[in-house]
């Protein structure tokens, strides 16, 4: 069985291919950056279809690095500090900038990836 894993840090993702049979094996990693927008007052925001080609840049690495395909991928998971929500449209089309609200700035460690979910398997 194969996984694949998402960790959404502060300046990129991190996406790990594993291998689950009688041991968990490392097949393929990939890492892609993002920006990280801050404001004078001290606000900051990121944008989410960064996430996205991130998202779908590090997928596509891990398949190019591996014999895996597509179809072979059981399971996904996400992983990131804390939670958050992005807006959606009625087509799955995530709001251009997620806010970090004033309580978590300095500590900013978050994705969600709600838009992602529906549009994922489009990636091919």
């Amino acid at each position: 069985m194969y996984i694949i894993i998402y960790d959404f840090g502060t300046s990129s993702v991190k996406t790990c291919l594993f291998e689950i049979d009688s041991e968990i094996r490392l097949v393929a990693s990939s890492a892609a950056g993002y920006g990280l927008y801050t404001s004078d007052d001290g606000g900051a925001e990121q944008n989410t279809e960064e996430w996205w080609t991130a998202l779908c840049s590090t997928t596509r690495n891990l398949f190019k690095k591996s014999d895996v395909k597509p179809v072979e991928i059981e399971g996904m998971a996400f992983c990131s500090q804390m939670q958050g929500s992005v807006l959606v449209d009625e087509k799955a089309a995530a709001s251009k900038l997620f806010s970090i609200s004033s309580a978590v700035r300095r500590v900013f460690r978050n994705v969600s990836i709600i838009s992602a979910l529906s549009r994922f398997f489009a990636i091919g």
